[in-house]
């Protein structure tokens, strides 16, 4: 998924970082509540806010999509190893 970056950069700049810290927080929180209501439609909505924002984040630091996803897949690895270690865990009794 690509997004404008001159477009997420403006957002970025025009709000500025404080400004969308606390925009970041308010839609993990919408996220949220939609994932509570159950509310697929919502979620949808509420979480591209979040990526929008994201984006503008990942901009101002200068994280590379490729940076990210390395460390999201050893994020997925270590869970995996946890699952498995607990799964062998539950078996043992």
């Amino acid at each position: 998924m690509k997004l404008n970056k001159k477009d997420i950069n403006k957002i970025f700049t025009h709000f500025g970082y404080d400004a969308q810290v606390k925009k970041l927080n308010e839609e993990f929180f919408e996220v949220t509540e939609a994932l509570v209501l159950k509310n697929r439609e919502m979620a949808v909505e509420e979480i591209a806010d979040v990526l929008v924002v994201l984006e503008g984040i990942k901009e101002h630091y200068k994280i590379s999509d490729v940076e990210l996803l390395e460390v999201a897949e050893s994020k997925v690895d270590r869970t995996i190893r946890k699952v498995a270690k607990s799964r062998k865990h539950l078996l043992k009794k």
